[in-house]
């Protein structure tokens, strides 16, 4: 009798540490997946290049900036070419710069010209990496066949080149010039002069697109 009550107790106890090995399992496994769960959110949020809603006291360089995307990543406010990291360059060859100090450059993605940038106040080429551009503009739509693919790594709060009117006064709102004209602005809300333009070809789809800095 007293060995049955021992083996009782024995498959007893058995039972109950194996139930919290399961638990603890359970638990070790679930906070992995939380973690695992917070760390793919953290990214996405970083790489999101979803939409948002026009803010409610309209558009600034820096909100328009944070959804101004290259592969689904916002391009840094103030921008400068050294803080997108190396695989961004210009080239010397293809940079002018006037004796009033304006500048226009190539911005590259490896082999890829990916952007126009323009610059005022720049002296000399070796000032224009550290420096904030006056403005980033797309390449034209069909401006060269070998652009094209690497304008599709680009979006604008969502908008792509080759979006229509309607779908553009979707993610920005009513502009601030007349809807008719091939160009539509947004002024900056803080500095009152353009921060955003779209370029609509006769189709009246977005042929380019452009982020003006005011400061």
């Amino acid at each position: 009798m007293k060995k049955l009550i021992s083996l009782a107790l024995i498959s007893a106890m058995l039972l109950t540490f194996t139930a919290c090995d399961k638990k603890e399992n359970s638990s070790d496994t679930s906070t992995e997946n939380s973690q695992s769960g917070q760390t793919s959110k953290s990214e996405s949020s970083f790489t999101s290049s979803e939409p948002v809603s026009t803010p409610g006291s309209g558009w600034t360089a820096e909100t328009a900036a944070s959804v101004f995307c290259i592969d689904g990543k916002p391009i840094p406010y103030p921008f400068t070419i050294d803080a997108l990291g190396s695989d961004y360059s210009i080239k010397k060859s293809d940079t002018e710069i006037s004796d009033s100090g304006f500048c226009s450059t190539n911005l590259y993605h490896g082999k890829d010209k990916i952007f126009i940038l323009t610059y005022n106040n720049i002296k000399k080429y070796d000032d224009i990496s550290s420096a904030t551009p006056k403005s980033i503009t797309t390449y034209y739509e069909g401006m060269d066949d070998l652009i094209i693919p690497v304008q599709q790594l680009i979006s604008f709060n969502g908008i792509r080149l080759g979006a229509s009117k309607e779908e553009v006064s979707s993610a920005f709102g009513e502009p601030n010039n007349d809807k008719s004209d091939p160009r539509w602005t947004y002024k900056d809300s803080n500095s009152e002069g353009n921060c955003i333009l779209f370029s609509f070809n006769s189709a009246e789809k977005v042929n380019f697109m452009r982020i003006s800095f005011n400061s």
